[in-house]
């Protein structure tokens, strides 16, 4: 076997021996917030990058969003390179960079990043097969997790777009990623999840954002009508 043969079947070996996380810890977040995670993963092994060995790091940790659905061992191609693309400053501007050469992620995409790996945490002990992560979560990080997602409605474009009615500048990814949600996920769970954000805002009694998820519900409704 060749010197780089042999660093190859090395990386192979790793990537393939990470550990996959519980479905019921991610199977509400979205691909793009996945992604990240992924090529966090990718720059701690420090190894060098190429499109299959991010496609099939991020398929091995989320098997459930990013292999194939027929053929489940082999990651899907496709909705890595879509979720890589929306992560670029053209979209939502998480990361800079490519496959070829790395991605850093930007200020954004780092706060993003830690904010979905608190999520990972989740015990799947405490989440109910028939009901939303988020509102499985137990009575006293209820607060807590109100809270964070109250500052990540804050720090949205869209939310910025709402304040600034002079200057309103937005686009249906932005959308999606109030909802932590992307361009696949059903109707019925961006009902859910925009639910969810109003029962957060009425728990902290936020009438400011509340007025805000109102606006939005105006703006995209046609993503939100039955």
């Amino acid at each position: 076997m060749t010197s780089k043969s042999l660093i190859n079947s090395q990386i192979v070996k790793q990537i393939l021996s990470l550990d996959s996380y519980d479905e019921y810890t991610y199977s509400d977040i979205d691909l793009n917030r996945l992604a990240l995670v992924g090529i966090s993963r990718l720059n701690q092994i420090n190894i060098p990058y190429t499109f299959e060995r991010l496609s099939t790091l991020l398929s091995r940790l989320f098997p459930e969003k990013f292999s194939m659905a027929e053929f489940t061992m082999c990651p899907d191609l496709t909705r890595t390179n879509r979720a890589l693309l929306q992560l670029r400053p053209k979209y939502r501007n998480w990361a800079r960079g490519d496959v070829k050469n790395g991605f850093q992620l930007t200020e954004t995409g780092t706060s993003e990043l830690l904010l979905t790996l608190e999520l990972l945490k989740r015990s799947p002990n405490t989440v109910s097969k028939s009901t939303s992560k988020r509102s499985a979560l137990p009575a006293d990080n209820r607060r807590d997790r109100s809270l964070i997602f109250m500052a990540e409605i804050e720090r949205s474009k869209l939310y910025q777009s709402f304040k600034d009615k002079e200057n309103q500048n937005y686009s249906v990814w932005d959308f999606y990623d109030l909802l932590h949600a992307s361009a696949e996920i059903s109707k019925e769970t961006l009902i859910k999840n925009i639910q969810k954000l109003e029962s957060y805002a009425e728990g902290l009694k936020r009438n400011d954002i509340l007025e805000f998820i109102n606006w939005v519900k105006v703006e995209f409704s046609e993503y939100l009508e039955n």
